[in-house]
């Protein structure tokens, strides 16, 4: 895909967790990414409607590490003082839950939420906890990330490599040694459960049916990988977010030296990419 001037590229909330607690901003896609317009000389704030919540809103704590929205309309947020969650008018901080890093909502309305303290823990709809450590075989002190791949398999990535929870309640370290005691970055999924993930190394790897089908190093291009995400567009393509202010985009197929390379001018650091309605949304 050539990067021209009409690619639209958005922001979806540029947050700082100790400032900026949770918001929902967009802004409009501006035209030539080449271009040297900075933040503020985009106008953000002239242009946009959002609202800042923090402790005189309602908020328990400061400092959030992860967002999600159940099915039916509730929003939580998971930080190190735990889990709360929101119904459009109150903040409720829920018990039972600590050191919240990472959240995934499950087709049926649950939520599997990782910890900091070496707990992965499961919510149902009604609010019951099951929770996984040391006595399920689960090792870690960080959940990163988890996803859930097309055979309902619920895939995490921690600080002493890629775990398993099988839909018959059994947890395993994935069987590749390329994934073992990596302290992993992030994970992200697409709607054909294929798991993209990133480590602290700079390792970018594909994971399908439980077998890692690419696995690569960024930072031998020059670049520092952060985050990576499918194309939806384009099957077999990926988007990589960098510890600077580009994006790198291109196929799985070929060297990541040859990729495309997206200027996100004012942006450092790019956390998370996802593509919606038609715009490449942009968390950094």
């Amino acid at each position: 895909m050539k990067h021209t001037k009409t690619k639209r590229i958005q922001i979806l909330a540029a947050i700082i967790f100790f400032l900026l607690i949770f918001a929902v901003v967009a802004k409009p896609a501006f035209a030539d990414s080449d271009s040297d317009a900075g933040w503020d000389e985009m106008s953000f704030e002239a242009q946009n409607n959002y609202k800042i919540f923090d402790i005189d809103s309602g908020l328990p704590f400061l400092g959030y590490m992860a967002v999600a929205q159940t099915p039916d309309g509730f929003m939580y947020m998971g930080g190190y003082g735990g889990l709360v969650r929101y119904d459009g008018k109150k903040f409720e901080r829920l018990t039972g839950v600590d050191s919240v890093v990472s959240l995934c909502v499950t087709k049926d309305g649950g939520l599997w939420i990782g910890t900091n303290v070496g707990t992965l823990v499961y919510m149902s709809p009604n609010d019951e906890m099951t929770y996984y450590g040391k006595e399920e075989g689960l090792d870690v002190v960080s959940i990163r990330d988890i996803c859930i791949d097309v055979s309902g398999n619920l895939v995490f990535g921690t600080d002493q490599g890629v775990y398993v929870l099988d839909p018959a309640g059994t947890i395993r370290l994935m069987d590749d040694a390329r994934l073992h005691q990596c302290y992993v970055n992030q994970l992200s999924s697409d709607e054909d459960g294929i798991i993209y993930g990133s480590d602290y190394d700079g390792n970018v790897f594909v994971i399908k049916d439980l077998q890692v089908e690419h696995f690569f190093n960024v930072p031998e291009t020059g670049k520092s990988v952060q985050t990576v995400s499918g194309d939806p567009l384009q099957k077999g393509s990926i988007y990589i977010g960098t510890t600077g202010s580009e994006i790198l985009h291109g196929s799985l197929s070929r060297p990541v030296d040859t990729y495309e390379v997206i200027s996100t001018p004012g942006l450092m650091n790019i956390n998370e990419i996802i593509y919606n309605n038609d715009r490449l949304w942009i968390c950094s």
